[in-house]
């Protein structure tokens, strides 16, 4: 019998793993809405990857092009990876699942999981620890849980994405004061109610299962040893033996909820007294899963087994001690780990000698990466030109070295050009970061008589920008709260006397899309004064990142204005 399914996701972590683990096994893997140049793309274990348009709910293209997927052969299993691939399925089951087997929770399940409050009362009902919380509405209600609760206050988005725009993703913050909080909570508040939560002092660590019905099948267990020092996912971890209470814990919540399927339970863990909460379930593949493949614990194969051939016994062994490492994140983690108060035990620094005591784990052959493995080596080679390429493209722009002329640098008539110009527009990639501040600052320092537009280029289009893009925009006189990406077309490019972008590759991009605005596209970052050759893009990095960005495009565009006052 052939063998074969079909893998939705992008990244080199859970989605890399899942193709890595079922193609060892024999089965044809076929891959879909994958980035196009993503370093997972360079698997030797990917039979086929099917183009499949961005997920959008003003659009079934998305869903013709996963059912043409669907149906080009059979599959034993669709296999979402990410919350960004789990939500249009789950919108499309109906038709997809005639054709298909959907590796897909219960409504009842999954109603649970992707709901933090809900995760937590169920949780209280059973006994299982979590942190004390409040529901938030208002900056008042945040101030009064800040009273109850004390500081730091972890502030958590009921669902981590809005499953109108899976695309965006609302992340956990914490708060250390006041201004913090309500900076924060103003933000975060724009997209719904959050959690406040007590902090809970320890390391993050982690219980996988493989459950069928409710009962657990396999578990597997993870502590984390770099963790940002904010929160998020973990770029250092190493595989522990499980823990009883925290099994059980993990039982009792599979039981009730008749539970099939992969999960990992995230607790926090505090060695000194011993106490734990559970903090939340992700009821999919995690970012952590290469660390339980390093150590023995195939969670792929092993879904793949009971889903498919209906097996219902695997042995529980696995390899303690091994660590995994995702090199990319990592090289931030150190970054930061060495600028903060290392003092500070809320910060989850650690010592210098600690981290470099780590090579140890190399010599006793106990290290592996997330992304890099023998016998399937080019994503990982991929993944460092990538880091590299970052590396010289941030270089770049630090030094201001100009583009030459033809390559969207700023020739001699370039002021002449946005002398008489009336109609302006920014691009960048998603039109939720830079490109709307742009818009917004330049309407406030150009004269009246010039229109200004944004747009970018990567669906859906109605995106809202991320908590930290609105409060580095508030913090300068910007309101950014109420913006909504657009997408970029040919009738708007036709219409603008210059098209700025912020970096080589929206330069590229457009350039491919409207090969006519070639000679109307510049880079934004050479009316800075001093000239840089990009504006990077703070997508994903916190709010010194933004506010460093938004710095340099207020340099740009005041340099711009001056080129565009009227005598």
């Amino acid at each position: 019998m052939h063998r074969r399914v079909l893998v939705l996701g992008t990244d080199e972590r859970a989605f890399l793993s899942v193709v890595r683990s079922l193609g060892r096994r024999g089965i044809e893997v076929h891959t879909g809405w994958c980035a196009p140049g993503a370093p997972a793309l360079r698997s030797r274990y990917i039979a086929r990857n099917h183009e499949i348009r961005p997920y959008s709910p003003e659009s079934r293209l998305w869903e013709d092009d996963l059912l043409a997927a669907v149906r080009s052969a059979p599959f034993d299993l669709v296999i979402p990876c990410t919350d960004e691939t789990e939500i249009p399925l789950r919108r499309a089951r109906e038709e997809l699942g005639r054709h298909a087997r959907l590796c897909l929770l219960s409504d009842r399940a999954h109603g649970i999981v992707s709901d933090k409050s809900k995760t937590s009362e169920l949780a209280r009902s059973l006994g299982v620890p979590v942190p004390d919380e409040s529901p938030v509405g208002s900056i008042e209600e945040a101030a009064e849980a800040a009273r109850t609760h004390g500081f730091p206050l972890v502030l958590k988005p009921i669902s981590s994405f809005d499953p109108f725009d899976p695309s965006s993703k609302n992340r956990v913050r914490i708060a250390f004061d006041r201004g913090e909080l309500e900076r924060l909570a103003e933000s975060m508040l724009l997209r719904g109610r959050v959690l406040a939560q007590r902090y809970c002092p320890g390391r993050g660590t982690g219980i996988e299962i493989l459950a069928r019905s409710g009962t657990i099948l396999f578990a597997f267990r993870h502590e984390r040893i770099h963790e940002p020092l904010r929160g998020g996912g973990s770029s250092y971890r190493r595989s522990v033996p499980l823990d009883g209470g925290m099994l059980d814990a993990a039982r009792r919540i599979a039981a009730a909820l008749d539970y099939t399927g992969v999960a990992m339970f995230e607790f926090r863990h505090d060695r000194t007294s011993g106490e734990w909460r559970l903090l939340e379930i992700n009821g999919r593949f995690w970012g952590s899963l290469p660390l339980a493949l390093a150590a023995g614990a195939d969670f792929p194969w092993y879904l793949y087994q009971m889903l498919v051939e209906g097996r219902r016994e695997f042995g529980q062994g696995y390899r303690t001690g091994i660590c995994c490492r995702n090199l990319a994140s990592d090289i931030h983690w150190n970054i930061v780990n060495l600028s903060r108060d290392r003092s500070d035990p809320r910060m989850n620094t650690l010592p210098l000698g600690s981290v470099l005591a780590e090579a140890r784990h190399l010599l006793l052959l106990r290290e592996r990466s997330d992304t890099f493995v023998i016998d399937d080596p080019l994503p990982g080679f991929a993944q460092i030109a990538s880091l590299a390429g970052s590396v010289m493209k941030k270089l770049r722009g630090r030094i201001g070295r100009a583009a030459a002329p033809g390559a969207g640098g700023r020739p001699a008539g370039l002021r002449e050009i946005l002398a008489r110009s009336r109609k302006i527009h920014f691009v960048c990639k998603g039109n939720i970061c830079r490109s709307p501040y742009a818009e917004r600052y330049a309407r406030s320092v150009l004269p009246p008589d010039i229109e200004v537009g944004s747009s970018g280029y990567l669906a859906p289009a109605g995106r809202r920008p991320p908590p930290e893009a609105v409060e580095a925009a508030r913090e300068s006189g910007i309101d950014l709260s109420a913006h909504r990406s657009s997408l970029i077309d040919a009738g708007t490019v036709g219409d603008r006397e210059i098209v700025f972008v912020f970096d080589d590759s929206n330069r590229r991009e457009i350039e491919r899309r409207f090969p006519e605005a070639r000679s109307r596209t510049f880079m934004i970052g050479l009316l800075a004064d001093p000239p840089v050759r990009e504006v990077p893009d703070p997508y994903g990095g916190d709010l010194g990142e933004f506010r460093r960005t938004y710095a340099l495009i207020r340099r740009a565009v005041d340099g711009m204005a001056l080129h565009t006052r009227r005598e």
